[in-house]
C-alpha cells in the first residue's frame, strides 16, 4: 500500500475546494485519478458554483505539477447540472457508469447534493460535499460534509455569528432578517430568528421572498423602515448584490449586515458593499494560494480590503508542512460599525469561528475518509467499516 496520506476534502462551505496530498516531489504517474462531479455552470445558481470550478481547476493544475493523488495524476471529471436536481441525478448515473470515474464530489447545493446521494449509495461511492446546508437530511453512511457550519448550522451558524459582534463590545440590540425562501437559506435564517429571540435580540422585521426575486426595492424599503442594528440577509449569489444596490437607491446604510450565500467576487467588488458592508464575503481563496508558497493565481485576483468576512483554511497546506489531513475550522473576521466619523467608519473586527461536524452529527476521524479514499483506489472491493 502506498505510504503517503492523501484525503480529498472540501475546506469551507462558502466555496473552496482543496485536494491535499502530500508533496513529494515526484511526479505523479500511472493511471489517473478520475474524480467526478457537477456544478451549477447555468442556471440560477451559476454565479456560486462557478467560483468552486475556477479553483477546482488552479488546484487540479498545481497537484498534478506536484504529486498528483496518491502519487497518480488527477482527471477533474465536471459536468454542468444546469442547476436542476433531475439532471444532476442523471449526470451522476453517467460519471459512475460511463465516465467509470473513480472518486464523486458533490453538486452545490443541498438539493442538487440530495439528488445526486441516492446515486452514490446505489454504486456505493464516497461522497464528499462543500454545500450541505441541511445536514439532517442526509442518511447515507458514506457521505461526508466538510461544510464548516456544524451539524446543525441554523443553530451554529448564527450563533457564530453573534458571538463574533458580541465580541465586538457592542453587540445589536435588533436584527432585521430577510430571506430568500431557497430551501438551506431558509432553514439558516428560521433559525438565526430563534436564536436572535433567546439572545434577547429585537427581531424588528423578518421577511420572506421568493427565490427569484429581482425587484429589492419593497424589502429595501422595509429594511429602513426596521432601522435595526444588524442585517442578516438570507441571500443567494447575485440576491445580495441587487439588495445593496436597492439599499442605496433610497440612501440607506445598514450599520451592520451579512449575506449569508454570496456571488462572492461580485460582492466583494459592489462599492456599496466595499464601503459599506460588514457582510459575509468569501476572499476568493486568494490568501489560501498565496500560503501554499505561490502567488495567487489571477484567476482568484484578490479583492481591495474592506469591511467583509472571509473564511479560509485555519492551517493550509504549505511547501514545508503539507496538511495533515484534518478538517479544519473556518476562521475570518466580521466588521461591524463603532460609530466611527462620518465617511470613515471605524470597524471593530470580531473573529469568527465555525465548527467543523459531518452530517450525521458526528466527529468522524480525518483518519477514516483518508482510509476510505485510499481503499476507493487501491481496493475498491475491500469493505471498510468504521471503528467508532
Amino acid at each position: 500500500m502506498v505510504g503517503r496520506s492523501a484525503v480529498v476534502s472540501l475546506v469551507g462551505g462558502f466555496g473552496v475546494l482543496v485536494l491535499s496530498s502530500a508533496l513529494s516531489g515526484a511526479a505523479p504517474s500511472g493511471p489517473p485519478v478520475r474524480i467526478g462531479s457537477t456544478l451549477a455552470l447555468t442556471g440560477p445558481l451559476a454565479s456560486q458554483a462557478i467560483i468552486h470550478k475556477i479553483v477546482a481547476d488552479i488546484y487540479v493544475d498545481r497537484l498534478n505539477r506536484k504529486n498528483g493523488l496518491l502519487g497518480r495524476p488527477v482527471d477533474y471529471v465536471l459536468l454542468d447540472d444546469q442547476s436542476k436536481p433531475e439532471v444532476t441525478r442523471v449526470l451522476y448515473e453517467r460519471l459512475i457508469t460511463s465516465d467509470k470515474v473513480d472518486l464523486v464530489l458533490g453538486a452545490f447545493g443541498t438539493g442538487l447534493n440530495m439528488a445526486a446521494m441516492p446515486v452514490a449509495q446505489r454504486y456505493q461511492k464516497i461522497l464528499i460535499t462543500a454545500t450541505m446546508g441541511i445536514p439532517k437530511l442526509s442518511t447515507y453512511d458514506m457521505h461526508f460534509s466538510t461544510q464548516g457550519i456544524g451539524a446543525e448550522p441554523e443553530k451554529a451558524f448564527p450563533n457564530s455569528v453573534f458571538d463574533a459582534l458580541a465580541s465586538t463590545g457592542k453587540p445589536p440590540r435588533t436584527v432585521a432578517i430577510v430571506t430568500s425562501k431557497f430551501p438551506s437559506l431558509h432553514f439558516i435564517s428560521v433559525g438565526a430568528r430563534e436564536v436572535a429571540t433567546k439572545r434577547g435580540m429585537s427581531v424588528s422585521l423578518y421577511l420572506e421572498y421568493e427565490f427569484g426575486t429581482r425587484d429589492f426595492g419593497p424589502i429595501a424599503a422595509r429594511i429602513k423602515e426596521a432601522n435595526a442594528d444588524f442585517l442578516w440577509a438570507g441571500a443567494l449569489g447575485m440576491e445580495g448584490n441587487m439588495l445593496l444596490e436597492a439599499l442605496a437607491k433610497i440612501g440607506h446604510a445598514p450599520r451592520g449586515h451579512l449575506y449569508i450565500f454570496p456571488a462572492s467576487g461580485p460582492l466583494a467588488q459592489l462599492p456599496e458593499a466595499t464601503r459599506q458592508a460588514h457582510g459575509l464575503a468569501a476572499e476568493q481563496a486568494g490568501d489560501d494560494l498565496e500560503v501554499l508558497g505561490e502567488p495567487a493565481d489571477p484567476r482568484l485576483e484578490r479583492q481591495p480590503e474592506g469591511p467583509v468576512l472571509g473564511l479560509v483554511p485555519a492551517r493550509p497546506d504549505t511547501e514545508d508542512e503539507p496538511s495533515t489531513g484534518q478538517v479544519v475550522e473556518g476562521c475570518g473576521h466580521l466588521g461591524h460599525d463603532s460609530g466611527g466619523p462620518e465617511g470613515g467608519a471605524q470597524h471593530e473586527r470580531a473573529e469568527l469561528h465555525p465548527g467543523h461536524h459531518w452530517s450525521d452529527g458526528r466527529q468522524r476521524r480525518p483518519g477514516l475518509v483518508r482510509a476510505l479514499v485510499r481503499l476507493t483506489l487501491e481496493a475498491p472491493d475491500q469493505v471498510v467499516e468504521d471503528p467508532d
